[in-house]
């Protein structure tokens, strides 16, 4: 049976393949519907630094996580530090503030129970906020988070397509007067942050499932619907997607017959069009509701046990997609790690 191959500390990652990825220490457990985040770490001493995933709550059939892990990616370790006062949810969203990169900020998702709308670490919110909601889309944009849509309950999205705005500067959240032709309210899609731009794609609304592609003007508050040419991807709800660049990567999700999906596409935005990307070797196994950001990992060079890393015997960095946990169609619930070098 052919296996992935592994990625361990200091390789070099092949283009245009998936990589499994053991790291050492007690990691999640198998869940869905958890954030992942890529923190930069400073460089210090003239040394780099690889940085951290930092993977938030999430839930399996036991219940929904109040906790948070951190995967090191220059020892490949995880970390899981206390966070007193964190309250248990899953398809939530996070993100780090640009002006305080020390904050890690959790807005929405759900509990077992009901839909969740507070916001966390922040200790104050100004404004009013959305409405409780799971499976919403949000991007960051500098230190302003941006929501839309969500669900309210089974298959049916919140009754409210405006764009919400949480800024972490000012510990408030407004709702902008936008323009153009926007999307219909929805849930299980995805947002992505490309400059000053947002890409919605996918979701879904009732029985309706969508593989329409928005862009939103975060300068002018507009929104313009796209018309994408190549492989465009068949329609999806609950898929992930992070932008490398210009680029746009998206990954699994579901489709209409319910099934879950393995395929890999990649959006050219400055010229509208979608490549179906087949790696050399496997792809995970297919997948919803799984976590996806985009990491910083330093090319190590061998040496001597006493040596130390310095600027000028480390390659560049390479940037790779982190895929983290998920479920199938089946009952299966993950908790594997997979990188991919575009």
């Amino acid at each position: 049976m052919e296996v992935h191959p592994i990625l361990d500390r200091g390789d070099s990652p092949k283009h245009n393949l998936w990589y499994a990825v053991s790291p050492e220490g007690v990691g999640p457990s198998v869940r869905v519907g958890s954030t992942a985040i890529y923190k930069p770490i400073s460089a210090s001493n003239g040394h780099s630094s690889a940085g951290q995933v930092m993977v938030a709550g999430g839930a399996n059939p036991d219940g929904s996580f109040a906790d948070l892990f951190i995967l090191d990616l220059e020892t490949f370790k995880w970390d899981s530090p206390k966070c007193p006062g964190l309250l248990a949810r899953y398809e939530h969203s996070a993100f780090i503030p640009k002006s305080h990169p020390e904050r890690f900020v959790v807005f929405g998702g759900a509990q077992q129970d009901q839909n969740l709308n507070d916001v966390q670490v922040i200790d104050t919110v100004t404004g009013p906020t959305p409405s409780p909601r799971t499976c919403h889309g949000m991007a960051a944009v500098g230190d302003k988070l941006f929501v839309f849509g969500g669900g309210h309950k089974g298959a049916d999205p919140v009754d409210d397509n405006q764009m919400h705005v949480y800024n972490a500067e000012t510990d408030s959240w407004s709702q902008l007067t936008t323009s153009g032709e926007q999307p219909c309210c929805r849930h299980g899609h995805i947002m992505v942050a490309i400059g000053t731009s947002i890409f919605l794609h996918g979701g879904m609304a009732g029985s309706d499932m969508f593989d329409d592609l928005f862009q939103f003007n975060t300068e002018n508050n507009s929104w313009t619907k796209l018309n994408p040419t190549g492989d465009v991807p068949p329609s999806r709800t609950a898929h992930a997607a992070v932008a490398i660049g210009h680029r746009l990567y998206l990954f699994g999700g579901m489709n209409g017959l319910g099934m879950a999906l393995d395929d890999f596409y990649v959006l050219e935005t400055e010229t509208c069009k979608w490549s179906r990307i087949r790696s050399d070797g496997l792809p995970p196994n297919p997948r919803l509701d799984h976590a996806m950001c985009t990491i910083l990992l330093p090319k190590i060079t061998e040496e001597a046990p006493s040596s130390t890393p310095s600027e000028n015997n480390e390659s560049p960095p390479s940037q790779l997609l982190f895929v983290f946990g998920g479920m199938d169609t089946q009952g299966n619930i993950f908790n594997d790690c997979f990188f991919f070098s575009p």
